[in-house]
């Protein structure tokens, strides 16, 4: 039986390129679970918000572990991602900041990471900007 760690991570990242359709946002989130070595149980999902100053795409998917989620302002002067990870098998969470560089053209991040093991204690805090 494996060990579990219960790591979770919270997250905001500005963006360039925001995702503006659900075929992107879908492959976004399946590219990230396969990159973490996740397995999907459920989605990926996504769908167009829009509601007025809520505009965008949200998007989740169920992995075998726990699930990954996220929403995007697209339409704001400055988009950006708030995004969810959590996996009771832990992972990389600069991972998780790499795959949103590599397809969103990321300006900027903050996020924090939690260990649920035994209660909730943060175990790293990132807030890097992108030049």
């Amino acid at each position: 039986m494996p060990e579990f760690t219960h790591l979770h991570m919270l997250g905001r990242a500005v963006v360039a390129n925001p995702p503006r359709d659900v075929e992107t946002a879908k492959a976004w989130l399946t590219g990230l679970v396969d990159k973490l070595g996740m397995k999907t149980l459920m989605g990926p999902y996504a769908i167009n918000c829009d509601t007025l100053g809520n505009e965008g795409i949200t998007g989740a998917v169920v992995i075998e572990t726990s699930h990954v989620t996220f929403h995007c302002w697209s339409e704001v002067e400055k988009p950006f991602i708030m995004f969810d990870v959590y996996s009771c098998l832990g992972f990389d969470a600069e991972m998780v900041s790499e795959h949103i560089e590599q397809h969103f053209d990321l300006k900027a991040i903050n996020y924090a990471v939690y260990d649920r093991t035994h209660g909730i204690h943060q175990t790293q805090m990132v807030d890097r900007i992108v030049l």
